[in-house]
């Protein structure tokens, strides 16, 4: 494998020519450059990428942690990162924290200053702040991506709050009354904010809260996944309970469309018809949504946009040093209308 050293002897010039014509920050004469170009194109001369991090003060490699890899809204929005991140020369290190604290401090405590430049990260809640807050306080560059906590760091979201305030009175403008939310874990400022959004909408159109139409708690993926912040009650659980209980009501809201989607299935198994009988919409606009018998009525967000936004707003970070602004930006859901409303 060429070295340095061996473009400088091949172009005839010191090493440090070579070094200042590929970093490209000094004026090297048009002649000069042209050999040390074709030297290095003869000896497939191939930059040593930890050096150049070095020399430079950076890796322009970023952490993008996430409580799962399976997770649809994660997943989407890695795909806008790593793209993001290649149109920049970045690289991304892709880390699973399974909603485990300890393993979230390891990634951490091993990467920063070394590894990563700075971190995009999925993972907030109530239990992980402190971990979070260390990050801020060595000034480590941090975004946050669909949660947050407590506009206390620079982050990108979906708006919530309306969100799930438009979904609520898109039912409601449809005939519904009683309508099931069933959210997740109340830990995570996203389903703290969903549940103010759907009683918001509720008192929009003068229609009481009903304690017993909502349950948290619920797994906000596939059935049977383990998640001890998200939740232990599968959104199949929870509507056999609700339906086991006759308790009454025309619409379900979901938190995430895989939870409409649950909720879906029990309801179909139990002979209630779509949406005939009940009304469902669920939030996210994931690919799911499509696909699903008969295809999910959803508010759609933009995977895309937050995920390239996040990256904007780490690399200022980054490339500034700057880590006294804090930026929050909420994107706008839309309403996507299928079948189920």
């Amino acid at each position: 494998m060429a070295t340095i050293k061996d473009v400088a002897k091949e172009a005839g010039v010191h090493i440090s020519t070579v070094s200042r014509t590929l970093g490209g920050a000094y004026y090297v004469e048009p002649s000069t450059r042209e050999r040390v170009m074709q030297a290095v194109e003869k000896l497939g001369y191939k930059p040593n990428p930890i050096a150049k991090g070095l020399k430079e003060g950076r890796t322009r490699i970023i952490g993008y942690v996430v409580p799962r890899v399976n997770d649809s809204v994660f997943s989407q929005i890695s795909q806008s990162i790593s793209q993001a991140c290649v149109e920049r020369d970045y690289m991304v290190i892709l880390c699973c924290t399974g909603e485990d604290t300890k393993i979230e401090a390891d990634y951490y405590n091993r990467m920063k200053g070394k590894w990563v430049d700075g971190f995009i990260i999925g993972t907030a809640n109530d239990d992980n702040r402190a971990l979070l807050e260390s990050l801020k306080a060595e000034n480590i560059p941090v975004v946050l991506v669909t949660r947050s906590i407590e506009n206390a760091f620079n982050a990108v979201l979906s708006d919530n709050v309306e969100g799930a305030r438009q979904a609520a009175k898109h039912l409601i403008a449809n005939g519904c009354k009683r309508i099931l939310f069933l959210n997740g874990n109340l830990k995570l400022e996203l389903c703290r904010e969903r549940l103010k959004g759907y009683q918001q909408g509720l008192m929009d159109e003068g229609i009481p809260f009903d304690q017993s139409l909502v349950c948290n708690d619920i797994a906000m993926q596939w059935a049977g996944a383990i998640s001890p912040v998200k939740g232990t009650v599968t959104p199949e659980q929870a509507v056999a309970h609700i339906v086991s209980q006759n308790i009454e009501f025309d619409a379900v809201l979901g938190i995430t469309d895989a939870v409409a989607a649950g909720a879906m299935t029990t309801l179909k198994n139990h002979g209630i018809t779509i949406p005939d009988q009940v009304k469902i919409m669920g939030m996210g606009d994931l690919e799911i949504a499509s696909f699903t018998d008969p295809p999910l009525t959803t508010m759609h967000q933009s995977a895309d946009t937050i995920g390239r936004r996040s990256v904007e707003l780490l690399l200022e970070q980054i490339e500034s040093r700057d880590f006294t602004a804090k930026t929050l930006e909420k994107l706008p859901f839309t309403l996507v209308v299928r079948e189920t409303v």
